[in-house]
């Protein structure tokens, strides 16, 4: 997955695609953890690409995986959620856009008041 990453960051998407995929496919055949990290880039580099059915395609599917495997008040799906909220807003989805984003509020609130009482 790093490498997809790499050649991610410098604008090689074909190449962050294959490694990406690869990537993905190893981590569902052997049951590794961080496969909804790699639906999360694949979604990123397909937004890159302007290949908005992919994109959606693959938040989608890291949103679920994440949910499933983790609940859906994980600290990291805030993550996601602002990254397809940004998604959503440059595709001229303002309405889900503010939807997204505001679950990713309320994931990063609960997550602050556990962390605040769990310190006092």
């Amino acid at each position: 997955m790093n490498l997809g990453i790499v050649y991610y960051e410098s604008n090689d998407y074909n190449a962050a695609l294959n490694y990406l995929e690869e990537s993905l496919q190893l981590k569902i055949k052997n049951n590794l953890p961080e496969t909804e990290l790699a639906y999360l880039n694949l979604a990123k580099v397909y937004v890159r690409k302007r290949d908005e059915i992919k994109a959606e395609e693959y938040f989608n599917k890291c949103i679920e995986y994440f949910e499933k495997r983790s609940g859906r008040d994980h600290y990291r799906l805030a993550e996601v959620f602002f990254d397809y909220g940004h998604f959503l807003r440059t595709t001229g989805r303002l309405n889900a856009s503010f939807k997204i984003n505001r679950r990713a509020l309320m994931i990063v609130r609960k997550t602050m008041e556990k962390n605040i009482l769990m310190f006092h």
